[in-house]
């Protein structure tokens, strides 16, 4: 079975609704946010900063951006979908006691 891979990557192009996408996250009521290396920045809760789910064009996958600084070494990787992109934050912020409570297209 032969695989165009240029073919695949419109067909799944045509679909996305947007390339760039806002994750949202405020902290769990009545829990202090934890971090293993340092303090998360409050800015992401009060949209000071944001955290971005965006697709490459050029790989097919999606990674994880921030506006201002760098992203964390446990949100620093490639995925397939969105969908998976969004499991993998919401499981990493979850231990942080940080929830996410939406995603702007």
């Amino acid at each position: 079975m032969t695989y165009n891979i240029a073919e695949r990557q419109q067909l799944e192009l045509g679909k996305m609704r947007s390339y760039d996408r806002v994750i949202l996250l405020k902290p769990m009521e009545g829990k202090e946010v934890l971090s293993s290396t340092g303090k998360v920045d409050p800015r992401l809760f009060d949209g000071g900063n944001k955290l971005h789910g965006v697709y490459n064009v050029n790989t097919g996958l999606w990674e994880l951006k921030v506006e201002n600084g760098s992203i964390a070494g446990g949100l620093q990787g490639q995925f397939s979908d969105f969908e998976r992109l969004l499991i993998h934050v919401t499981s990493y912020f979850n231990r942080r006691n940080i929830e996410v409570v939406g995603v702007l297209d």
